[in-house]
């Protein structure tokens, strides 16, 4: 069951992370601002991965990797409230807390992956996993544009 609820994590991750992308000039239109400004929004994903993901790793030792990828759970739930983005940095914070979400969760994915297999299935487990990943990534940049269209980005971002 958990290594299920790994693999739609990591399908919805993929779905997020570069979700922004494609719809970045709606969103320097609403908010005018520029390019670079924009951009933050998916590099803040990256970086925020970066500045944390070690910290984290720490923090599993003292939470356990179930109660911290729990957190990542929720942190990842945030971005939903992008509906509410009257500005940019809310939409900004929402995405940091996306970022936070995969710091406090990928470390856990190995650790309970492990637990969970027998090492002789780890391999395909972890191919699942990066596979999600992939086809979340694929599915967000194929569709985010036409669902901004029927929608507004603001309500697709928080889908």
């Amino acid at each position: 069951f958990m290594g299920g609820m790994n693999a739609l994590f990591a399908l919805a991750l993929g779905l997020s992370t570069y979700a922004v992308a494609p719809i970045t000039p709606l969103i320097m239109d609403d908010y005018g601002i520029n390019r670079g400004t924009v951009s933050f929004l998916t590099s803040l994903v990256f970086l925020t991965h970066v500045l944390f993901s070690i910290p984290a790793g720490l923090l599993m030792r003292k939470l356990g990797a179930r109660w911290q990828i729990s957190l990542g759970w929720a942190a990842a739930a945030i971005p939903c409230l992008s509906f509410l983005s009257g500005n940019y940095y809310f939409l900004l914070a929402t995405r940091f807390f996306f970022g936070l979400s995969g710091a406090l969760s990928i470390p856990c994915w190995g650790a309970l992956t492990m637990q969970w297999f027998p090492k002789r299935e780890l391999p395909f487990i972890n191919g699942i996993i990066i596979l999600m990943l992939t086809i979340g990534t694929g599915i967000s940049s194929f569709s985010v544009v036409h669902l901004s269209e029927i929608f507004g980005w603001e309500i697709t971002l928080s889908l």
